[in-house]
């Protein structure tokens, strides 16, 4: 087949599953994703994929969260988890705050939760942060959950975190090593942007937060993408909304 047609088509078909995956809600999309173990994990086995397991990626994670709430007094807070999928990370937020929410658009994600860890200061609930109302909260963590987003989608959700005083995100970037477009689009799904060489920038069109609002805090070399791939950073941001007094100084 000749390059051109060849590209021509992928487009196309491109174009037409964007199209397909965008009619359905996010819940369906993400339910059908854990129902049939996209992400990986044995048979009946909740799991949100290599970037919550990587002991590389979730330790270092977890000792820059473990070091800010000493520094800021978390355990005062309230802590919002959008997107809490399997809990392998958020568990191990849980002892750090005053009382823990985590939130996820698949209903039998939630309901596996509250059955085996929810009650007293541990709420779950089930919702879709895209076109839900937000819960109350002092600091909000997402975590490698914009990425599975389109760019409509991910612009709805940034008006609501600001409502939280920290918001901590992580996203699965471009390594650099050449030049990239940031904010390529793409359907709601298990893939990320990193499978096209792009991935999300939020002080970038279309979304454009300001700089002085973001800090970069943490970068680690992403999953291991094998025959060559970039395997990309895992990188975290602090998104601070209007809280000057709470952004890092150099």
């Amino acid at each position: 087949m000749p390059p051109l047609l060849a590209k021509w088509i992928g487009g196309c078909w491109r174009g037409i599953r964007h199209r397909l995956v965008s009619v359905k809600s996010p819940e369906q999309v993400f339910t059908a994703i854990y129902r049939k173990q996209i992400w990986g994990g044995a048979p009946g086995v909740i799991c949100s994929g290599g970037g919550s397991h990587d002991a590389g990626v979730t330790d270092t994670y977890l000792d820059l969260i473990r070091d800010h709430a000493q520094r800021h007094a978390f355990h005062e807070s309230t802590f919002v988890d959008l997107g809490c999928g399997d809990m392998a990370v958020g568990r191990r937020l849980i002892p750090l705050c005053r009382a823990f929410v985590g939130v996820d658009v698949v209903r039998f994600v939630i309901d596996r939760h509250r059955a085996e860890m929810g009650g007293g200061s541990v709420e779950f609930i089930h919702l879709d942060m895209v076109d839900g109302d937000l819960p109350d909260g002092d600091v909000c963590f997402v975590r490698q959950v914009l990425q599975h987003l389109s760019n409509r989608q991910v612009a709805k959700v940034l008006p609501k975190l600001r409502k939280y005083r920290r918001v901590y995100i992580t996203e699965h970037v471009p390594s650099g090593a050449s030049p990239w477009i940031p904010n390529l689009d793409k359907p709601q799904g298990a893939g990320i942007r990193l499978d096209v060489g792009s991935g999300i920038d939020l002080t970038a069109p279309p979304f454009g937060i300001s700089k002085d609002e973001i800090s970069v805090l943490l970068e680690v070399r992403g999953n291991d993408a094998g025959g060559g791939h970039d395997p990309g950073i895992i990188r975290t941001v602090l998104y601070t909304p209007g809280f000057a007094e709470e952004r890092p100084r150099a």
